[in-house]
């Protein structure tokens, strides 16, 4: 977490916590309402802040006493959603044990015949809380806070962006001619020349880099072009990595440095190169020395252009080259920008009022066009005549950005977003900057800490959870949307501004945990490993010990296989992919019957496991969806009985079938019979007709199966003897 450009503010989310756990804990108590007087009297103390809190949230920036109050509300809060994780499963406990009405299982959980010391302890917590809440929310007419139902709301809208083109880019032509010029620049003396551009965050950086990477000038001027993302690390081995990777495509891991510099001298020695080292804030100058020493070798007029907030980043790697100051849009130029974000068709508005609110908000934008075209989308949604002037209403007093503070202008556009929104938004904060994220793996996320509400129609928590993607994006709070080539999956990327933002707004509730950091603040709810290394394993990270105060983080787990896994009906993703050590399923698996991703279902290859499922513990699990892989297949008739009761047809949502056969424990000649035997096993297992992938591996039969015809979508077809 890069502390020193973002100041914590543990304040600004206060409110859209505080109304989403509201929201959360009402939901949670609805089955328990009519059960005590403890619990009825908490809710209707929760729904009586929750009218109040849209209103606070605005009087808290001008007064201390609404702020405070905010704080300890938030407090208790975190408290009472704590005691709804200790509560919710004890209650499905005995849902799972007592039947299916609902009144006899709150009976039973509540009855003398139960755990007695754990009802006490829970009717305590229940009641301090209860009181707690209750002085709070008597406090809330001495700041005469205001009951409001209604808030700000995003509209789904149908423009979407993932990129600026040229074309889109307004009042950087000069610039770009400038920056051409002065890279092709005959007179530049030195074989291999430095040109900065430095500039505020959000300005526009990367983008003017990327027009003149682009630009056909550079085209044909250079025989070589690099674009490397450097960020906060400036590893030199990681750089010589990176700048290998992109100036081939590959390069391979867990290379030494020399074995690193021979393949980066291949690629660039005596060649004109054209390098981007694009988000730099090394102010080392002897890194930067070693560095440009590695890269000394390119042919005469080789070029490097790094993008940086700091001039003094920009000062050390200079030598013949000043640094290029890119200044904010001038008036014009901003206002004909934010026209054609904020408005259709980019038109002027007619009325005078409008256009006059307008241009109040784009010159407190300072000329920034990340800012102006974030908030222009804001109020694309918005209707000009009846909102506009509210919002321009709200604290514009820090919108003029100094060298590092834009975060209040981009603050507006978070502010306007529902609690649900903003809540996933500061989530991101936990990802590394410039991390691919897995969109699939970010809502997985999202709906892990409840952060997706329900939809009254029929869709479901992922569908939710796109389309709450597709809002924030629209927003431009995500960019670079892509599928990734090896994976098949879509990827995003934050802006970098964007990642200050969610790690401004998250205050002390996300960190990301350096291995060198040798304590937590006790406050922390979300934890994240500040090393790409967590997706092996915390084995290879490097640690050694852990902070003492890791034991209070009350709801951290590690995953493995329970004996009771069975009963945790409500589990969607099971991500059991890289699981080599695994050795079968746990017995009972199909009674999670909302399971929608299952990597791997790992057969046992010899039959006497009491706690091991059978593949007919697919059965029931219709709502699989995505890539499934099958290992240690048997073959014969003993087999094809229990595979044809998996109803793998019946999976219209799999589109990905990965079966793996047992190897053989014999190098003899199959025979006859036993090629029988892969054939009907294989024919048992017959997939949904909208199968798109079919991967055979260690499959001994001669003639494909009668089904592998019905297959219409069936795109790739993979066979192979990995033996």
């Amino acid at each position: 977490m890069d502390n020193k450009r973002v100041t914590q503010n543990s304040d600004v989310k206060v409110t859209a916590k505080s109304e989403h756990f509201i929201l959360k804990l009402c939901k949670s108590l609805d089955p328990y309402g009519g059960v005590t007087g403890e619990l009825s009297e908490l809710k209707k103390t929760i729904l009586t802040i929750k009218d109040v809190l849209l209103d606070a949230e605005e009087k808290k920036n001008h007064d201390h006493r609404v702020r405070i109050w905010l704080k300890r509300l938030v407090d208790v809060v975190y408290e009472a959603d704590d005691l709804m994780d200790d509560f919710s499963p004890e209650a499905l406990q005995q849902q799972l044990m007592n039947g299916s009405n609902m009144g006899k299982k709150v009976r039973t959980f509540f009855s003398s015949s139960n755990q007695l010391v754990f009802r006490r302890t829970m009717a305590h917590k229940i009641k301090d809380i209860n009181y707690r809440l209750a002085a709070i929310g008597g406090n809330r007419t001495d700041f005469h806070l205001e009951v409001r139902h209604v808030e700000s709301r995003v509209v789904l809208g149908a423009r979407e962006q993932t990129y600026i083109p040229e074309e889109e880019v307004i009042g950087r032509e000069s610039a770009r001619e400038a920056i051409l010029d002065l890279l092709l620049d005959p007179k530049v003396e030195k074989d291999v020349s430095v040109l900065p551009i430095v500039g505020l965050g959000g300005i526009g950086k990367t983008t003017l880099a990327q027009i003149v990477y682009n630009h056909k000038k550079v085209q044909t001027n250079f025989d070589l072009k690099i674009w490397v993302c450097v960020s906060d690390s400036f590893d030199v081995k990681s750089l010589v990595e990176k700048i290998i990777k992109s100036a081939t495509n590959h390069c391979e891991e867990n290379q030494e440095m020399g074995q690193l510099l021979r393949k980066l001298q291949m690629e660039i020695n005596g060649k004109r190169y054209f390098l981007v080292l694009d988000d730099v804030w090394n102010e080392d100058k002897q890194k930067w020395i070693e560095l440009e020493s590695l890269l000394s070798s390119g042919a005469k007029g080789s070029r490097i252009i790094i993008t940086t907030r700091s001039l003094r980043v920009g000062k050390i790697t200079t030598s013949t080259m000043e640094p290029y100051m890119l200044r904010p849009l001038d008036k014009v130029n901003s206002w004909s920008l934010f026209k054609n974000v904020a408005f259709k068709l980019g038109h002027e508005p007619n009325n005078p009022n409008t256009k006059k609110a307008a241009m109040e908000i784009v010159d407190r934008c300072a000329g920034i066009p990340l800012a102006i075209r974030t908030i222009g989308k804001m109020l694309y949604f918005k209707n000009p005549e009846a909102e506009w002037s509210s919002f321009l209403e709200m604290d514009f007093s820090k919108m003029h950005p100094s060298e590092n503070d834009i975060l209040p202008a981009l603050k507006l556009s978070y502010d306007n977003l529902p609690s649900n929104l903003k809540h996933c938004f500061a989530y991101c904060s936990l990802f590394l900057k410039d991390h691919d994220i897995v969109v699939e793996d970010l809502i997985k996320l999202w709906m892990a800490q409840g952060f997706i509400e329900s939809s009254p129609s029929s869709q479901s928590l992922e569908e939710v959870g796109y389309w709450y993607f597709d809002e924030l994006l629209s927003y431009s709070f995500f960019q670079e949307v892509k599928t990734n080539n090896r994976t098949k999956k879509v990827e995003c990327k934050m802006h970098d501004l964007m990642h200050d933002l969610a790690t401004y707004v998250a205050g002390t509730e996300c960190a990301t945990w350096d291995f060198d950091r040798e304590n937590i603040d006790g406050r922390i709810r979300h934890v994240s490993f500040a090393s790409d290394l967590v997706s092996s394993g915390l084995h290879n990270s490097g640690l050694k010990t852990v902070p003492n105060s890791i034991g209070k983080l009350k709801h951290l787990s590690f995953q493995e296989f329970p004996r009771d896994f069975n009963k945790l009906v409500n589990l969607r993703h099971l991500e059991n992919e890289g699981c080599d050590s695994l050795t079968h399923m746990p017995s009972g698996l199909g009674k999670l019957t909302n399971l929608r991703t299952l990597n791997n279902f790992v057969l046992k290859k010899r039959l006497n496991g009491q706690f091991s499922g059978g593949l007919k513990e697919l059965m029931k699990l219709t709502n699989l969806r995505g890539q499934l892989s099958i290992r240690n297949l048997r073959h014969g008739d003993d087999a094809s009985t229990e595979y044809e009761a998996a109803k793998l047809n019946e999976k219209q949502n799999l589109h990905h079938l990965n079966l793996y056969w047992s190897n053989r424990s014999s190098d003899d000649d199959i025979d006859a019979r036993e090629v029988d035997d892969y054939e009907i096993s294989l024919e048992s297992l017959q997939p949904h007709p909208d199968l798109e992938a079919l991967s055979l591996f260690d499959y001994w039969g001669v003639r494909l199966p009668d089904w592998l015809p019905s297959l219409t979508k069936l795109d790739t077809f993979i066979f192979q003897m990995i033996k």
